[in-house]
């Protein structure tokens, strides 16, 4: 039976008797004409027919314990959360690498991007200057010039550290000569 692929859904409906009359005129004036579907008609005509006595049995009735189990699963996935959906659903999916690994990947950027973005704790205070280093409430007394006691008197007050540079100016040098690190490698350079 060689039936006309566009009009085998028209068809079906010409034998259930829901076409509309205008096509239910058109399909017929080809149906004269084609023997495939002359044959499709008979044969869906024939089973429509068969459908129709055939009886529902309205006699079919659940027994309690299925009623129970149905009830029981309606009131457990209506209970059950988000996040139990969530976790159900993957444990029944498979998931295939193609989608795991980049979902892994996601998320290891997202972490990635947190830690980069996330507030750093700050330095921690300065330590406790040793005893040794320590200025006098006022600067008096002779210091020898270094960068820690520079530093140590600017952390105090700006005054103090001016207190400090203003002696040194203003004390006699000492007949010893001093020796630094760089003093001692420009007398090593010259002497070779």
């Amino acid at each position: 039976m060689n039936v006309c692929a566009k009009r085998r859904k028209l068809i079906v409906e010409l034998a259930m008797e829901t076409l509309e009359p205008g096509q239910a005129r058109e399909l017929r004036a080809h149906i004269e004409n084609c023997a495939g579907c002359r044959e499709y008609l008979a044969e869906i005509s024939r089973l429509n027919a068969r459908l129709r006595v055939v009886e529902t049995g309205t006699g079919i009735e659940a027994t309690e314990a299925f009623h129970q189990r149905v009830m029981r699963a309606v009131r457990e996935e209506q209970a059950q959360s988000w996040w139990g959906a969530m976790t159900s659903s993957l444990r029944t999916a498979r998931l295939s690498w193609r989608i795991a690994v980049p979902g892994l990947g996601g998320v290891a950027v997202v972490i990635a991007a947190l830690l980069l973005l996330a507030p750093r704790p700050s330095a921690p205070p300065p330590a406790s200057v040793p005893s040794q280093a320590r200025l006098s409430p006022r600067l008096e007394g002779e210091l020898p010039p270094s960068v820690a006691n520079y530093r140590i008197a600017a952390n105090r007050s700006l005054d103090q550290l001016d207190e400090l540079l203003t002696q040194q100016a203003n004390r006699r040098e000492s007949a010893r000569p001093i020796y630094t690190a760089s003093v001692l490698a420009m007398d090593a350079k010259l002497s070779d």
